[in-house]
């Protein structure tokens, strides 16, 4: 993980030299402030012919413009953050993205400031805006280069200074950091590739989190699953030299007794389909289908270091879903640790089968606000939603609408989708309690949703399919190619609504 230092700038602006400078544009008010007016003078009035050659502060308009030697500023980029009445924190997470995108990258680590300004009449605070910019920054200044031997390509900013009411912003910029942060380390351990990041692997991961943030730690090997009887995580991993394992992280920010809820993440180290295996193309993003088990276990390192006010277990299944000579076989029908049975009829459904009993795990904790379980389940929900959103269902309105508010609030959209008994029928197996995919090629999203409800019971439940946002294919404002760590920040604003 490259790490971005964001600190907070100290004196006047316009006296203070840094190798760029971010300005920021209301579209149609491009007015210079006192700090656009010094480094206006200083590049010999090119912020004003920038402005009149037709910058105009759109939303992701970006101009970026190279200052002489004599300058105090470096290079000075004006960026655009659209219209006053659609502003919201994401325009200033993607000013604070498209700001360290535009930088000169010719490897040297940059100091950069930023001006933060109060935009009155947009209903957002300062502190607001810090958090969103510097969460920007920070994201988009992640590079993962555990394996480059040259080249490194690291971030081109070492230090982003924010100028602004240092009473009001500096809690604000320590938020945004820490949960771009979390949501960097999750990117790395989605990055690692498989053969590093086996369960056992991915067990020593959380171990080393949590003696860093001081978390507690339970881990179920082998004998453990079949005392437990998580026979579904055990016929899960059974094709893999690789064994099976599960993982609960527990961190007490609380006085109060008991659990305030339970975060459950699918933890799928690398999935081949198993015997139904899956085409080859695109196979290697795979070892990101344990991205629900990195974003639990990031947020809970972002709690710790918030010091959050809550009780918070996250359960982390972890297999490898491989096509050896003991894999489970379609047709296999599996006593899962609730009792209920399920008749295997595709391998690739595996998802589902360890947050069976992982889910089922999380209700006997009984946690007052309920089980939040992140995964990405199938492949359906981008059909659905394509990479804009995630597909959120559950069983309770009040914990749904907790979730729902935390995603708005953190800019990680989600889509709430049906659990209709009409669909219960699309599981039904003629010689089990259900099967694990479907009878019928529809609603396929839902239908992984449906599933995982039988395993609940009447506990309070929400399911997170991130499947449909996992990767991205193209680079945006703050995210790059590749896993985008998303959950993380959604899961944080739950934490936090729950102190």
């Amino acid at each position: 993980m490259t790490k971005l230092k964001a600190i907070l700038g100290k004196g006047d602006i316009r006296k203070a030299s840094c190798d760029a400078l971010c300005l920021m544009f209301v579209e149609k008010e491009l007015s210079l402030s006192l700090p656009g007016r010094a480094a206006d003078k200083a590049v010999g009035g090119a912020v004003s012919r920038a402005i009149s050659r037709g910058f105009k502060g759109k939303k992701n308009e970006v101009e970026r413009i190279v200052a002489g030697k004599s300058s105090p500023f470096g290079q000075i980029v004006l960026v655009g953050l659209g219209p006053r009445d659609k502003l919201d924190a994401e325009n200033y997470r993607q000013a604070g993205g498209l700001f360290i995108g535009a930088l000169d990258k010719r490897g040297e680590k940059l100091r950069a400031h930023v001006e933060l300004r109060d935009p009155f009449r947009a209903g957002m605070s300062l502190a607001e805006i810090a958090c969103a910019f510097v969460a920007g920054a920070a994201l988009k200044n992640y590079r993962y280069l555990e394996y480059k031997t040259k080249n490194s390509g690291d971030g081109p900013v070492n230090t982003l200074a924010l100028y602004g009411d240092s009473r009001t912003i500096a809690k604000a910029v320590e938020r945004g950091l820490v949960a771009a942060e979390a949501q960097c380390f999750a990117r790395d351990l989605i990055n690692t590739p498989s053969a590093m990041l086996t369960p056992e692997l991915f067990v020593r991961a959380a171990r080393k989190a949590a003696l860093e943030h001081k978390l507690q730690v339970k881990v179920w090997k082998e004998p453990e699953l079949r005392k437990a009887k998580m026979n579904a995580i055990l016929a899960v991993g059974q094709g893999s030299c690789n064994p099976p394992r599960m993982a609960a992280v527990t961190y007490r920010g609380a006085k109060r007794k008991g659990l305030d809820i339970v975060l459950v993440g699918k933890g799928v180290t690398f999935d081949s389909g198993g015997i139904s295996i899956k085409p080859s193309a695109k196979m290697d993003e795979m070892k990101g289908d344990m991205s629900g088990a990195a974003v639990t276990l990031a947020a809970m390192t972002a709690a710790a270091r918030l010091k959050l006010k809550v009780n918070v277990v996250a359960v982390m299944p972890l297999v490898e879903n491989m096509p050896g000579g003991g894999a489970q076989r379609p047709g296999d029908i599996i006593r899962t640790a609730s009792g209920q049975t399920v008749e295997v009829k595709n391998t690739d459904a595996e998802g589902r089968l360890i947050l069976a009993d992982a889910l089922h795990y999380a209700t006997t904790l009984k946690p007052r606000t309920g089980v939040v379980d992140l995964a990405t389940l199938t492949g359906a929900c981008t059909i659905a939603l394509g990479s804009q959103a995630i597909g959120l269902m559950g069983n309770n309105e009040d914990l749904l609408s907790k979730v729902g508010a935390a995603a708005l609030a953190s800019g990680e959209r989600t889509w709430l989708l049906p659990l209709w008994e009409e669909y219960e029928e699309l599981i039904e197996s003629p010689v089990a309690d259900m099967i694990n995919t479907s009878t019928r090629r529809e609603a396929g999203t839902i239908v992984g949703g449906i599933f995982l409800k039988r395993f609940v019971g009447d506990t309070p439940w929400a399911h997170l399919d991130i499947a449909s946002v996992m990767w991205n294919d193209k680079a945006g404002p703050y995210l790059a190619a590749g896993p985008t760590g998303k959950g993380v920040r959604l899961l944080i604003r739950l934490l936090e609504s729950l102190q």
